[in-house]
């Protein structure tokens, strides 16, 4: 009677245990401390650790602020009973035209980050921002794989497209079409852009 009744217990503390676990609030897992190292800022948090959204989120870069909009994402099941976790994600309402669809993984063995099969656009403007530069034109950058591990980016391959690409010289405006440049690393800091205009 006792074995019973000791796994009768023992079942409830798992189901309430999982069940606590499921209906934990994003916002308790992913705090604010978590995001201002990181130079990240935004108004509130909402879901669960599993599917939720940040809303108002931006980015400090080089004392500009660039204004992501509302981050959404979800975990995927599917990769519950590997030893590489993903979640996928995209944002909207961006006040500086950015949209992105991405699928980040993290890869239990290895521990490390990989993004994957993921596409960023933004608009030229954005870049011109941060950069300096005076440019015009929409990026898109498919991004078919990138590894991080410990912040550093190791690795990454895709290609970026630069459709109605401008470039002003300070005096007038140049028409450049659209560039594709083929992103290619194998190594820290050896990234290889080919241009094709």
């Amino acid at each position: 009677m006792n074995s019973k009744r000791l796994i009768v217990i023992s079942m409830a503390i798992l189901v309430v245990s999982i069940i606590g676990i499921l209906l934990l609030p994003a916002n308790s897992v992913l705090s604010d401390a978590l995001f201002k190292h990181k130079r990240l800022s935004f108004s509130a948090i909402t879901g669960y650790w599993w599917h939720g959204e940040v809303e108002g989120l931006s980015v400090d870069y080089r004392g500009y602020r660039i204004d992501v909009g509302q981050l959404h994402w979800r975990f995927d099941w599917q990769t519950l009973a590997s030893t590489n976790w993903c979640v996928d994600g995209a944002n909207s309402a961006s006040q500086e035209l950015i949209d992105t669809h991405f699928r980040l993984c993290y890869q239990l063995v290895e521990s490390r980050f990989q993004i994957i099969d993921s596409v960023i656009e933004i608009d030229a403007k954005t870049l011109a921002k941060v950069s300096g530069l005076e440019i015009a034109g929409q990026w898109v950058v498919n991004i078919s794989s990138a590894t991080i591990v410990d912040s550093r980016l190791l690795d990454v391959y895709g290609e970026a497209v630069w459709t109605r690409a401008q470039w002003h010289n300070g005096e007038s405006w140049f028409a450049l079409g659209d560039v594709l440049s083929i992103l290619a690393a194998s190594e820290p800091f050896a990234i290889t852009l080919r241009s094709v205009i």
